[in-house]
């Protein structure tokens, strides 16, 4: 009983049917309805398993949708007109937090800015800081080599 259970539900057998199923509804889809998949058999479809799956999905209904990103903003920065206020603060207190700058401009331009600008001004500080880093890591490679220089031409 058990087998018999087995070979009505064997996977790949299954798995033939719903590929066949697929076809038979694509080409009725299709422009030219007059036409009439041609079946193929269950050994065939076995022998070709194995160069199915490194073709991977091929049917388009399957196929990943490609993501593009936005080269431009999808609305006004709101910092812009005071990023140089948030410079000056931001070199006075590198170590300071978004939230807390987000606070002294809240205080300091009233009904301006709200809480849910925070996650946009901890961008912003963000790649201050990597350009920040950067400018620090770059001028002191440069300046060791101005070091090593400096030393090659007092020795003799």
């Amino acid at each position: 009983m058990l087998r018999d259970s087995r070979a009505e539900h064997d996977p790949v057998s299954l798995l033939h049917t719903i590929r066949e199923a697929q076809s038979a509804l694509a080409t009725i889809n299709a422009t030219d309805s007059a036409s009439v998949p041609q079946s193929e058999s269950l050994e065939r479809f076995l022998s070709s398993l194995p160069e199915l799956w490194r073709q991977g999905e091929v049917r388009p209904t399957h196929a990943p949708k490609k993501k593009t990103r936005r080269g431009q903003r999808t609305r006004p920065d709101p910092f812009e007109g005071v990023w140089c206020e948030i410079l000056d603060w931001l070199q006075q207190h590198p170590d300071a937090k978004a939230a807390e700058l987000l606070d002294r401009l809240m205080a300091r331009y009233p009904n301006r800015y709200s809480r849910r600008q925070r996650r946009t001004l901890q961008r912003r500080v963000r790649q201050w800081r990597i350009v920040v880093a950067k400018q620090l890591v770059y001028a002191s490679a440069e300046q060791s080599e101005m070091d090593e220089v400096d030393l090659s031409d007092i020795t003799p």
